[in-house]
């Protein structure tokens, strides 16, 4: 199985939800969840492989090591096998492969939050959020009348003044 990568996914376009089309939007979802979902598998898959093979690729460059010099320590085997160019090759790729998981699984958890924003715009939609204010004949009025109501009683309370109290010396 050789692995594709990233670039082959156009992730941003994808996760654009066009509020005015929510039947297409919930029809593509659950499609495109699984194609995410299912690509983050198949990258976990090329990278655990990926890093069993550089666990053999170690392996046979430290019998390499020792068999060139059986009085070899430590880090001077850990120093030949990660100078080697194959070892060195073979991280590169499991590296660009964790990457690509990596953002695949955050891709899937971008579309679960797709999943719940639609639900949320789909409630704002029949709660008629975005539906234009409908106003009966005569309303204008009426609301016109609370307005102008409201705003007299704000600017009397503002302009109330506390009683005043007279001392008399005598008292």
């Amino acid at each position: 199985m050789k692995w594709i990568g990233w670039d082959r996914f156009d992730y941003h376009a994808e996760l654009e939800i066009d509020e005015f089309d929510f039947v297409n939007e919930w029809l593509t979802q659950p499609k495109l969840f699984a194609k995410y979902a299912e690509a983050c598998t198949e990258a976990k898959e090329i990278k655990d492989r990926k890093h069993e093979e550089l666990k053999v690729a170690r392996s046979e460059l430290i019998i390499e090591c020792k068999t060139d010099n059986p009085k070899a320590t430590g880090p001077e085997i850990e120093a030949y096998y990660r100078t080697h160019k194959k070892h060195k090759r073979l991280k590169k790729e499991l590296l660009a492969v964790e990457k690509d998981h990596n953002h695949l699984c955050d891709a899937v958890q971008a579309f679960k939050q797709r999943k719940y924003s639609l639900e949320e715009l789909q409630q704002l939609y029949r709660d008629k959020y975005y539906a234009e204010p409908y106003m009966k004949k005569g309303d204008n009025k009426f609301v016109d009348e609370i307005i102008k109501t409201e705003t007299r009683k704000k600017i009397a309370k503002k302009m109330k003044r506390s009683k005043r109290t007279r001392f008399n010396a005598g008292d």
